[in-house]
């Protein structure tokens, strides 16, 4: 739904003009949230950044340089919502959130086809780091990001989000490509983690302890999905104690040298529950890598058919090895075909999955054989009941994958997580008489 700007931003008796020569600007992005105040809208224009005060609908900066139209949005309040309209922004340097309260970085989700992101707020970090937030331990601060997807386009492998001796880092419906999230213990505890339809392509999360008390308790992960580079880890616990912590996550292990959850330099993984799904994993791949220490008290389950050897190696703490990890029929991956429709007439649905009055968390739709001049659709829907189906419809007029974000699965949902579909299906169809186009669903839950 498009809301213009009076419908967000009440009026103000200010100059006539120029609150008409802004709203004509922004009336075309649209809004996902009714945003309380403070709160500063960022939006492109042409090859600027531009920043306008919520209340005031005062311009606080324009320019190409968008790093310093996003830093100078954050700066002009004190706590609130910075709200990241479509389109693409380059960060060139890092951007520094001040801990005076409790920001929201937000965006409008992404589409991802190809792997790449090619809709909605994509933040490119052209620098070591592109987020930056430390609070000294004050409890009472901390920062979200929500609707975003940030995208390394660095020399190097950068670093997204770097938080500091602070509590309550919270990232919901983020994809992030080529750079990775960095905790640290400088002085205090980072604790109180919260990652919510998180997808990191080609990076890792890391808790690393370079003073302080390396406390990395109290974190959740819901419906994260990893994949990690190659010779490297999906989550590295660097000194320091990772402990009371639920993961539900699915780590792609695919790579060369692959490793999924590890620690070291005294690192420890405690007390930690949940479930961690992965791929087949190749030779020299394992899912737990304790060079330091680890202690799986809680219950974690992993996949049935994973043998010992790819599921652990390493030093545990109290001799304790596969006690806590239980092992699962349940499915990791599965892909389905479905039948092509013609006429512009959807085909035969298919059902996805024995798991299939559940939502899944990763969907990737292909297709293959369509015809110069053809249009293929896909339609994916959670039926509730026969009078509420919600779906999501894609459209190829080539070969091609489509890949659906976090956020399009969340739409398929009903008051949030809440309340199950019946089941979850698959259809297709082709707007020609006849068509030598075929379609297949990838399809994985934790």
């Amino acid at each position: 739904m498009s809301y213009g700007l009076l419908a967000v931003l009440p009026y103000l008796l200010v100059n006539e003009s120029r609150i008409s020569d802004i709203e004509e600007k922004l009336s075309k992005i649209e809004y996902k949230l009714r945003l309380p105040y403070p709160f500063v809208i960022v939006y492109r224009e042409d090859e600027y950044a531009v920043a306008v005060d919520g209340k005031t609908k005062e311009v606080i900066a324009r320019s190409t340089d968008h790093t310093r139209v996003i830093q100078k949005a954050i700066d002009s309040i004190d706590g609130g919502t910075i709200y990241i309209a479509r389109g693409t922004y380059r960060l060139t340097s890092k951007i520094t959130i001040p801990a005076t309260s409790i920001y929201k970085i937000v965006g409008t989700g992404a589409e991802a086809v190809h792997h790449e992101p090619s809709y909605g707020t994509v933040i490119e970090i052209d620098d070591d780091i592109g987020f930056e937030f430390n609070a000294n331990g004050d409890w009472n601060k901390s920062v979200m990001f929500l609707d975003l997807v940030l995208k390394g386009v660095y020399a190097t492998r950068p670093v997204a989000i770097h938080y500091i001796d602070s509590f309550g880092l919270h990232l919901e419906r983020v994809t992030i490509y080529n750079a990775d999230i960095l905790i640290e213990s400088v002085n205090y505890w980072c604790e109180g983690v919260t990652l919510r339809d998180v997808k990191i392509k080609t990076g890792k999360i890391e808790y690393r302890k370079t003073g302080g008390t390396g406390s990395w308790g109290y974190a959740r992960f819901d419906n994260v999905f990893i994949t990690p580079p190659n010779n490297e880890e999906a989550l590295l616990v660097n000194g320091g104690s990772l402990y009371r912590t639920f993961l539900h996550m699915f780590i792609d292990m695919r790579g060369s040298n692959v490793k999924g959850i590890r620690t070291i330099n005294d690192g420890a993984f405690r007390d930690i529950w949940g479930y961690i799904v992965t791929d087949a994993v190749e030779s020299g791949n394992y899912l737990f890598y304790f060079e330091s220490g680890g202690n799986i008290y809680n219950d974690i389950r992993v996949p049935n058919q994973l043998s010992s050897d790819h599921i652990y190696v390493g030093n545990w703490a109290d001799g304790v090895k596969l006690a806590g990890i239980y092992r699962t029929d349940r499915p990791m991956r599965i892909i389905k075909s479905v039948g092509v429709g013609v006429n512009d007439m959807y085909g035969d649905p298919v059902v996805l999955g024995d798991l299939a009055k559940r939502l899944p968390f990763y969907i990737e739709i292909s297709v293959s054989g369509v015809a110069s001049g053809e249009t293929v659709t896909v339609r994916i829907e959670a039926v509730y009941n026969p009078d509420n189906v919600r779906f999501i419809e894609k459209s190829f007029t080539a070969d091609g994958n489509a890949e659906l974000t976090p956020a399009e699965i969340a739409s398929l949902a009903i008051a949030g997580w809440d309340i199950n579909p019946l089941k979850i299906q698959a259809m297709a169809k082709s707007d020609q008489a006849s068509t030598s186009a075929s379609v297949s669903i990838e399809v994985a839950w934790l």
